[in-house]
């Protein structure tokens, strides 16, 4: 007997879903993602827009998104843009390589977001202000500004691998343990001992229900950067904590 190999993109005509999620915007819809190459295929509340910038004026009931990708467009780098979109529930990424930038913010909604295992190089990571309780970026390289504050039920961080260029750091309005803010600051604390910073650190801990790290201001990992590590650099090292 043969064994017959079927290729996804002949089965569905040379293109698969890669994406459903809902919104319930109440006004201009307008989601981005920057694909390395082809256009991706929305409909959105049953209207069909090949972009990947698309624009739909909606009234705020729930609707229905659907994304397609054919096999140009599947596995490429994407920078994704969905601010203020009013997303709702969860949000896959697991098709792509993510490069560019992470702007999923202000959709107090979204309650999950997935993102792929391949390795994802982005300068922004910012998921801020929505309904997130865990986020997972170990899949992540990190440039520049880290920004999860306002996810008033996030309680878990897996830590990205970064760079001596990030600026800030903010989980502020969260409800990390002491030991996920422990973690925050060990993290850096080991990276910048042994990586010389090259811009000021922001680091924000406080607001929500986030714990104060162990110690407080006198925190091992907070004391170190504060008076070893960026003392010896030109820049400084800022901290909010409750």
């Amino acid at each position: 007997m043969s064994t017959i190999i079927l290729n996804p993109f002949e089965i569905f005509g040379g293109e698969v879903p890669i994406m459903s999620f809902q919104t319930d915007k109440n006004g201009t819809f307008t989601p981005r993602m920057t694909t390395g190459a082809g256009t991706l295929r929305w409909i959105i509340d049953g209207e069909e827009f090949i972009s990947n910038t698309p624009s739909k004026v909606l009234t705020g009931a729930v609707v229905d998104v659907e994304v397609f990708a054919n096999d140009v467009v599947l596995g490429e780098d994407l920078t994704v843009d969905f601010i203020s979109e009013n997303i709702r529930g969860t949000l896959d990424f697991s098709y792509f390589t993510i490069t560019g930038q992470v702007q999923i913010q202000a959709n107090p909604n979204l309650t999950v977001i997935t993102f792929s295992a391949l390795a994802n190089v982005v300068t922004l990571m910012r998921t801020f202000d929505c309904d997130l309780s865990s986020i997972d970026l170990s899949s992540f390289t990190v440039s520049s500004t880290i920004d999860t504050h306002g996810n008033i039920n996030l309680a878990s961080i897996v830590q990205p691998s970064i760079t001596t260029g990030i600026p800030v750091y903010d989980v502020a309005g969260c409800a990390l343990p002491q030991a996920e803010v422990d973690e925050i600051f060990s993290f850096l604390n080991t990276f910048f001992s042994s990586n010389t910073p090259i811009k000021n650190l922001t680091v924000r801990t406080n607001g929500g229900t986030n714990a104060s790290p162990t110690g407080g201001a006198a925190n091992t990992d907070i004391v170190n950067l504060d008076t070893v590590v960026y003392p010896a650099t030109a820049f400084d090292f800022i901290y909010l904590i409750n």
